[in-house]
């Protein structure tokens, strides 16, 4: 199931309550000393606080951590093994850091708390080495990754109560599986089997076992699995397709099925390696000359990561080039991969997306970005944050609305002025009537006014109004006006003159 496309997957959690951790802006994170200049940042904590992933030092490729405070610290190797050893996920809070190290001619997976000493993990019963472990849930307890068992190469969950289990593989072909992602409780698993049809990416529940999550249309059969969101509701990675023989990054979920993510201009392929704790960004590469970096939202579509920092005001160093996204924070404001830096050499780097509103999502995938996105008519099912009740993209909390309001009445032979609310939008907002009508004599301005003298009465005008701000977006009310005649009981029954 080779893939030189693929690199493990990196675990992210499914709260967003995370706080962006670093100020907006494009950090290098440099390399161990010792050994030829070159690191990869390979996976993110969920809160964004600590990097990992491989680079060079004095004995070779070493895994490494990174946090602000302590810049690129190398983990060493497995207890009597050598270079190379790669970490390629981290916890929540990033205490807990997975991935495989060579001991002898074959790697081994392990774990490393608090960044002490590898702990190997072994293999599966009845198996042998190689094993990897490509990620670990929020609180560290649940290790995901592939290892040899007696019947092939199989998936396993981790953990310390249980030890290593094989999840075995999907139904009808080679015997041939592994595990990418995990969500943040650990509940579910992604990643790629042998199925009939080929290579297939899976997810897998203690419940329901291993689901196919079959391949994208057009081309040959493959697919696989580079990640699950924190929340387990959004699977991205690799398949066939249009694009076959070459691949292009997808995103699944059980609603949408397997949908297709596109290519970067002038890119012939792509690979989705990570994604946000609720699935709504993606990252990975796009393949060109050199490949480029991209994010992916579903309202945006594909951009390149550098084209994302132009637009949100980040600035990277003249001479930097961004190959490829690995990692992205739970919130989706930290992406770390590699590049090539001015001098020519490859160097892992994190950049931070800006939080005007420093409501814990950034700006990119905030559809209110200016302002906190909390309850503003708050439904029966519960408020969402991003809820976006009109579907134009801007959230409730910023959009333009006319809430429900009562009109007062009007009484003929009354002068009658009421202003209409019309909350939020850009300014300036003006309104007018769309369907129904006023009492006679009533008009309304485009201020948003009901005025005039009322010259009729006895009954209630039903009518529609339509609010539109500065960039055009538009806002609909049906509302009421009762029509009153002064000392007339019985006379506010009737609809219409």
């Amino acid at each position: 199931m080779a893939n030189r496309f693929v690199r493990p997957a990196v675990a992210v959690a499914a709260s967003l309550a995370y706080c962006n951790l670093f100020a907006a802006g494009f950090f290098p994170l440099g390399d161990l000393p010792g050994g030829t200049f070159n690191s990869r940042a390979l996976g993110i904590s969920s809160d964004g606080s600590t990097v990992v992933g491989r680079a060079n030092s004095a004995a070779g490729d070493e895994a490494f951590i990174w946090t602000s405070g302590s810049g690129m610290q190398g983990l060493g190797y497995l207890p009597g093994g050598g270079s190379p050893s790669f970490a390629n996920a981290a916890s929540s809070d990033g205490t807990v850091v997975v991935g495989q190290s060579s001991v002898g001619i074959d790697f081994e997976a392990f774990t490393s708390t608090n960044g002490g000493s590898m702990v190997g993990l072994g293999f599966l019963l009845g198996g042998s080495l190689p094993s990897n472990a490509y990620a670990v849930s929020g609180d560290g307890s649940t290790v995901v990754g592939g290892s040899v068992a007696a019947s092939g190469p199989e998936a396993f969950v981790w953990t310390s109560g249980g030890g290593m289990v094989g999840l075995g593989d999907l139904a009808g072909g080679l015997y041939d599986s592994v595990a990418t992602g995990v969500s943040s409780d650990g509940a579910t698993v992604a990643g790629a089997g042998q199925s009939a049809s080929g290579v297939e990416a899976f997810i897998w529940t203690s419940g329901g076992g291993l689901m196919g999550l079959g391949d994208l249309s057009g081309g040959g059969f493959y697919s696989r699995a580079n990640a699950i969101s924190g929340d387990g509701t959004t699977v991205v990675g690799t398949s066939s397709g249009s694009f076959n023989p070459l691949f292009e990054a997808f995103v699944w979920t059980s609603a949408g099925g397997i949908q297709p993510l596109g290519v970067l201009p002038g890119s012939s392929q792509s690979d989705a390696f990570a994604v946000s704790g609720d699935g709504s960004a993606v990252v990975g590469t796009s393949l060109s000359s050199p490949d480029e970096a991209f994010v992916w939202t579903s309202a945006g579509g594909m951009q390149s990561v550098s084209g994302l920092a132009a637009s949100q005001g980040v600035t990277i160093a003249s001479g930097w080039t961004l190959e490829h996204a690995y990692g992205i924070s739970a919130d989706g404001s930290s992406i770390v991969g590699d590049g090539t830096n001015p001098d020519g050499d490859s160097e892992a780097w994190m950049m931070t997306l800006p939080d005007t509103d420093a409501d814990g999502r950034p700006d990119y995938i905030d559809n209110c970005p200016n302002v906190q996105n909390t309850a503003v008519f708050p439904d029966s099912e519960g408020w969402d944050p991003q809820q976006d009740d009109d579907g134009d993209n801007i959230g409730n909390a910023c959009d333009l609305v006319i809430p429900p309001q009562p009109v007062p009445a009007a009484r003929v032979g009354n002068f009658y002025s009421h202003q209409l609310t019309v909350l939020r939008g850009q300014q300036p907002n003006t309104c007018t009537l769309i369907s129904g009508f006023l009492p006679s004599s009533l008009i309304l301005t485009s201020l948003c006014v009901i005025e005039g003298n009322l010259t009729s009465g006895g009954f209630t005008a039903t009518f529609t109004v339509q609010a539109m701000d500065a960039n055009g977006d538009t806002a609909t009310r049906l509302l009421k006006i009762r029509a009153k005649i002064p000392n007339c009981v019985n006379c506010h029954t009737a609809v219409g003159p």
